[in-house]
């Protein structure tokens, strides 16, 4: 997930300022509106009395004068280090309203992150599985390597889980070769037994060792090549980039746990297997 990073001084205090501003100017133009046209007050049936048109220092209609602004930006100086918590405060409502829009995200996109168009999913029992794990992974990525023996577990032994895989090259040139050789594996029937390959390869997986590793899965490599110049193989892996960019996922390895059956739905960033096991059985609970 996006490091959360306390907004800036300068950027906050822009907003407050802006905010000033916007109220000193709407000040500005009731004062204008409230005495656009003088008001006639009437006394008795031979006089009336013309009330006179007040003075308005500033047109709203123009910007505020350099010494207007130092004014304000003096006001906004003195108030921000006299309160300095509401920086920090202000910082918080942010941050929680872009974790709220993310996981928001993730829900409308929960159902592109398990199709088997722009991945790969497998379940022992797809039609009673209870709890969705997707992964998202780079095959040059350390923790992603250490992640694969749970991933490896959870689809081969917890039949009520459906694991679903989505490539995300985003540490090397060399990953996105590696990620299209894997979606191209699935033609031939070869995808799983080729991706914990691929994630057991110490060191740069070129093209060359690519190819050798499929050797070694008994995967035919000229069939392989001809599938990986398929362009909906290439459009999965943007398809997976744009989802990931739209909930807030920017490293691997990268858990969505998701409930089937309930509401249930956490994105877990890095490779942290208690927080994936405790997900997972929230999920089988959530109702």
């Amino acid at each position: 997930m996006k490091s959360y990073v306390p907004l800036s001084l300068a950027l906050i205090g822009s907003f407050i300022l802006g905010t000033i501003f916007m109220s000193y100017s709407n000040a500005n133009n009731q004062v204008a509106d409230n005495h656009e046209q003088p008001k006639e007050i009437e006394h008795s049936e031979t006089e009336r009395y013309v009330a006179p048109t007040p003075v308005v220092l500033n047109d709203p209609q123009t910007e505020f004068s350099d010494a207007q602004e130092e004014d304000i930006r003096k006001i906004l100086r003195s108030y921000l280090l006299d309160n300095p918590e509401i920086l920090i405060e202000m910082s918080g409502v942010l941050q929680e309203r872009q974790v709220l829009a993310e996981k928001e995200n993730t829900k409308k996109n929960f159902t592109n992150l398990i199709n088997e168009r722009d991945g790969f999913t497998n379940a022992a029992d797809r039609k009673n599985a209870k709890v969705a794990v997707i992964e998202l992974f780079d095959y040059h990525c350390g923790y992603c390597k250490r992640a694969s023996g749970l991933v490896q577990n959870i689809a081969n032994s917890q039949k009520d889980i459906v694991v679903s895989f989505r490539e995300y090259p985003i540490l090397r040139p060399e990953s996105q070769t590696a990620a299209i050789a894997a979606l191209a594996a699935r033609s031939q029937g070869k995808y799983l037994d080729f991706h914990f390959a691929l994630m057991d390869a110490s060191g740069t997986l070129t093209e060359e060792r690519i190819f050798d590793i499929a050797k070694d899965q008994n995967i035919d490599v000229d069939k392989l090549k001809a599938e990986m110049n398929n362009p909906v193989i290439h459009d999965a892996v943007l398809t997976t980039r744009n989802i990931a960019d739209s909930i807030g996922v920017s490293g691997t390895p990268a858990f969505i746990i998701a409930s089937l059956e309930g509401d249930f739905l956490e994105v877990i960033s890095g490779f942290s297997p208690d927080r994936v096991a405790n997900a997972i059985e929230a999920a089988r609970a959530a109702k």
